[in-house]
């Protein structure tokens, strides 16, 4: 099955786009549907291509390049896009596809050395595995 099927990536794909959506509709939200469409490409694109990466290095190196991609699109965003939701979501679903390949376990945040848009730790008190199924953000 293509890593895009698999339900957990699909439907949180669809929570992301949704509550972006929803942020801005609140009218408070400094992005653009654009932005929201860019992030998505951004992470289809980081699903499309670890489904060829040959090992966890090559994988690992992936991660990093979209994490980067990711930290441009908060910038030129006004660096409020990548909120708590949103983060969550984000690194829920580049963790869970890896782990779906079999290049870390869920419980490994590989985004974090490379994330600009910080905020998730140890000490946070968020149900982190309500938001994907399977997936505990530390």
């Amino acid at each position: 099955m293509p890593l895009l099927e698999h339900p957990d990536l699909r439907h949180g794909l669809a929570r992301l786009t949704s509550g972006m959506l929803g942020f801005m509709d609140g009218g408070t939200a400094s992005y653009s549907e654009d932005d929201i469409d860019r992030c998505r490409a951004i992470l289809v694109s980081h699903a499309e291509a670890l489904e060829h990466a040959k090992d966890r290095t090559a994988a690992l190196e992936l991660v990093k390049s979209t994490v980067t991609q990711l930290n441009t699109l908060n910038r030129d965003a006004g660096q409020d896009w990548i909120e708590t939701d949103q983060r969550e979501e984000i690194c829920g679903f580049i963790i869970r596809a890896r782990a779906i390949m079999g290049f870390n376990s869920e419980a490994e945040d590989v985004t974090e050395e490379w994330r600009e848009w910080q905020g998730l730790t140890n000490k946070d008190s968020i149900d982190r595995s309500a938001r994907v199924p399977g997936v505990a953000i530390p």
